[in-house]
């Protein structure tokens, strides 16, 4: 429903905006404001291409800035920015790991393999940041 409110620049990028699916009723109420800030980035999890889009509000479009992480994730499932590190972090689901991108799109680091116990994940979805401690926090699917 997001492209069709908002169509993507190129018109032919296949968009399935993952994270935004579950906060999807509450984003809908927010299209509108969305397009008065015109030049607002936002960050878009595109489990189609496998990468994470940065698209800029443009009026009814959604223009696509930048593709980050495409190659090096398996299944992008959520991702925050983190502005005081300036750091795009992103679940990868089948990857079993946290990765983060700067705002240029090299990877800084990853973060997790498959499995039990520290540092380790099972199916990593939700990711958010503590903003009293800047600690990264970590949903695991299976755990």
């Amino acid at each position: 429903e997001l492209v069709q409110r908002f169509p993507l620049e190129d018109g032919k990028t296949k968009f399935y905006p993952c994270g935004l699916k579950v906060i999807s009723e509450g984003f809908k109420k927010q299209i509108p404001l969305l397009s008065r800030i015109q030049g607002q980035l936002l960050a878009v999890v595109d489990t189609h291409s496998k990468a994470i889009l940065i698209v800029r509000v443009g009026g009814v479009k959604l223009n696509i800035v930048r593709q980050i992480g495409k190659g090096k994730l398996e299944a992008p499932r959520y991702v925050v920015i983190d502005q005081r590190r300036q750091l795009i972090l992103v679940t990868d689901i089948e990857g079993n790991k946290v990765v983060a991108f700067n705002i240029s799109g090299k990877e800084e680091f990853s973060y997790g393999h498959k499995g039990a116990g520290e540092g380790r994940f099972e199916g990593p979805t939700g990711i958010a940041i503590d903003k009293q401690d800047q600690s990264i926090i970590v949903a695991n699917h299976y755990d």
